[in-house]
């Protein structure tokens, strides 16, 4: 199945393939430096192993086309169709991935909910469309994304079984409060 995605702020058409993803940047005057910066991030990301950025197959300059490999679904379509998991969920992993991209001093600049793919098969996160990324901070954060990471505590992944732990741990200190209590008198 392909799939054609419009041309958007970028200039680009995307085509979603099964296995892959190909981009294509039209002629206009900011194509070349936004192919060129998405091209680099891809590279650097290969260079240095960055798990969460989907593999570069191919590139070809003269054309301006990025192949990269179709790793899963972005997260608007899939939590538009998944009424069960929310972006909650999935905010401490983004928190962890956009951390550690910016510790290699670069900046997503387009953080959103579509340029974020979930693999569900492997229960993993990928981070797509650096044609804005950069050193410096310059996200305009349409969709709160960055604020939402950026107010995640690291302690924040809760499941129903950590709360649980937590109350029993209040309880246990309760108690053993209540025994020395008694046994002063």
């Amino acid at each position: 199945m392909i799939q054609l995605l419009g041309s958007g702020r970028s200039n680009a058409s995307v085509r979603i393939q099964k296995n892959k993803i190909i981009k294509t940047y039209f002629d206009h005057s900011s194509a070349e430096k936004r192919f060129n910066n998405e091209l680099d991030i891809y590279l650097f990301a290969n260079e240095n192993k960055l798990s969460y950025i989907p593999k570069l197959i191919s590139y070809d300059r003269e054309k301006r086309q990025l192949v990269i490999k179709n790793v899963g679904t972005d997260l608007q379509k899939y939590l538009s169709k998944n009424k069960k998991k929310s972006l909650k969920d999935f905010l401490p992993e983004i928190k962890k991935i956009y951390d550690d991209f910016i510790s290699h001093k670069v900046y997503h600049n387009d953080l959103r909910k579509k340029n974020v793919l979930y693999n569900k098969k492997n229960n993993k996160l990928y981070l797509i469309d650096f044609e804005n990324s950069g050193p410096r901070y310059l996200d305009s954060d349409h969709e709160d994304l960055v604020k939402m990471v950026k107010n995640i505590k690291k302690t924040y992944k809760r499941t129903k079984l950590g709360s649980k732990r937590i109350k029993r741990k209040r309880k246990s200190k309760r108690k053993s409060k209540r025994k020395s209590k008694r046994t002063r008198k």
